[in-house]
């Protein structure tokens, strides 16, 4: 899983070393996740907002409906998920901010 994420990011083998520094960081992100139980998070309908008037610069609320999250189809929630499949999402999240990422050769 390991080389497959390397290749796919970053287009290279990971290196022995790196392979071992991930397995490891992989076991304890899947340790850490285990003792975590996310919770389901749906999207609102509606949402609270508090603008200032353009003529008088007062404050006032209003409810903003939102009709698209009603036909949005949303990825996996991480409660649906499983700390094996969390904790490999700590190790891509790594992968996509590293530097080899950040600059051009």
């Amino acid at each position: 899983v390991i080389k497959r994420a390397f290749q796919l990011a970053l287009g290279r083998a990971p290196t022995p070393n790196e392979t071992l520094i991930f397995l490891e960081a992989w076991r304890t992100a899947t340790s850490d996740e285990s003792k975590l139980s996310p919770k389901n998070s749906p999207l609102p309908n509606s949402i609270m907002r508090t603008v200032r008037a353009e003529k008088t610069g007062e404050f006032y609320t209003f409810k903003e409906f939102l009709p698209a999250s009603k036909l949005y189809t949303a990825d996996l929630d991480r409660s649906q998920c499983n700390a094996r499949i969390r904790g490999l999402s700590h190790l891509c999240l790594v992968i996509f901010n590293s530097n080899e990422l950040a600059y051009l050769n």
